[in-house]
């Protein structure tokens, strides 16, 4: 405030900040803004969390999803479905594989996306590991049924926990598609395989266990709705530039309508992604070919984000 001569209006966080963090907002009176990747780059347009508190806590979530039943009825346009929302944030290299998760019949049955081991402020929330996931995990299925991806930070440290099966591939997706079942402890693989139309688990730490399977061993969950995905990746989450855009950040702290949020959200992306709005409006079986179309166009003139 002295240097510049401005009022802080927000302490921005990359993930779980610490107390002395919370302390200092406290009392300066500003709000605390986590913020993190959700889905990024190479295989998806980057979005990102905007919490005013805890990335890893559930109520601020919570609060949202409720905002976003009560509003959803004003939204405009019709909901995507989850094939629209992968033609939207998917990166064009990757386009053709929507549709790939209904042809392909998966290898395992369980798929574990491993966490970064050293996130000091994750394990602050949490004293459940991977080697106890993966031992929950070896409980319900057998070996030869499970598959363990590292994250991408475990590099340096090797950190496979004996897993006999290992995924190397250089996309997530295809990760993800070798599996009926998808489980993480925090990893935000979990967002992915939501959008890839496989069962989710988590228990513990992550934003999206209330939409989680909980329980291992219950086999037959559902996949998360693509009325759920809406909310999570038009509503809840936001394009990762607008963390750094200091209007977009005072208008989201200000606006209660999620309708509106939606709406902001959706916009900025059809744009980005060379999308005409009125492509919303088409009849339902329309919609999706358009996306991809304008999308390769997009991509062909070398205007493709």
């Amino acid at each position: 405030k002295k240097r510049y001569r401005e009022p802080v209006e927000g302490i921005l966080t990359w993930g779980a900040h610490a107390k002395s963090v919370d302390h200092i907002a406290e009392c300066l009176g500003i709000p605390v803004i986590s913020n993190e990747f959700c889905i990024r780059f190479p295989e998806f347009y980057p979005l990102s969390y905007f919490c005013r508190r805890d990335i890893y806590g559930q109520a601020e979530i919570r609060s949202a999803y409720r905002k976003f039943q009560k509003g959803k009825k004003n939204i405009p346009v019709r909901l995507l479905t989850r094939k629209e929302l992968l033609a939207l944030f998917l990166s064009p290299k990757r386009l053709y594989m929507i549709g790939q998760e209904s042809r392909r019949v998966p290898r395992y049955e369980m798929g574990i996306a491993g966490c970064h081991p050293l996130i000091a402020t994750f394990f602050a929330r949490s004293m459940y590991t991977d080697l106890e996931l993966i031992q929950d995990v070896r409980n319900v299925y057998r070996e030869n049924e499970i598959v363990f991806r590292m994250h991408p930070g475990d590099e340096p440290y090797q950190a496979r926990y004996t897993v006999s099966n290992q995924d190397d591939s250089q996309y997530a997706s295809d990760f993800l598609l070798q599996c009926r079942r998808v489980t993480a402890q925090g990893s935000n693989m979990l967002a992915e395989a939501m959008l890839w139309g496989r069962q989710v688990y988590s228990r513990d730490v992550s934003p999206f266990t209330f939409l989680c399977e909980k329980k291992i061993y219950h086999k037959s969950g559902g996949v998360v709705s693509a009325e759920d995905l809406n909310f999570i990746f038009l509503t809840y989450l936001i394009p990762y530039r607008n963390v750094w855009d200091g209007d977009y950040i005072r208008w989201r702290l200000c606006e209660e309508q999620a309708e509106n949020v939606y709406m902001n959200n959706l916009q900025y992306y059809l744009e980005e992604q060379g999308i005409p709005l009125s492509v919303m409006y088409l009849e339902k079986g329309q919609r999706l070919g358009q996306m991809i179309a304008y999308r390769r166009k997009a991509e062909k003139n070398g205007t493709e984000i």
